[in-house]
């Protein structure tokens, strides 16, 4: 597997109070060296406001029922 490591930012999408949000978010990516946007929720026109500003990375890691609201 290949991970992209510092320079790479990601969208904190995910609720911060479940293991693998704290694991993906903040753990992996802060000894990673990447930086992540934490927003509040998932809003369509946020999202897309968001990404080219913070040149947000490849991946996106988010729960179906935030996207499906």
């Amino acid at each position: 597997m290949y991970v992209e490591r510092e320079g790479v930012v990601q969208l904190g999408l995910l609720p911060f109070y479940h293991i693998y949000a704290v694991l993906v978010t903040f753990v992996a990516s802060l000894s990673w060296g990447q930086t992540t946007v934490v927003v509040p929720g998932f809003d369509p026109r946020l999202f897309l406001e968001i990404v080219p500003k913070y040149k947000v990375g490849s991946r996106l890691h988010v729960v179906s029922a935030a996207v499906l609201k």
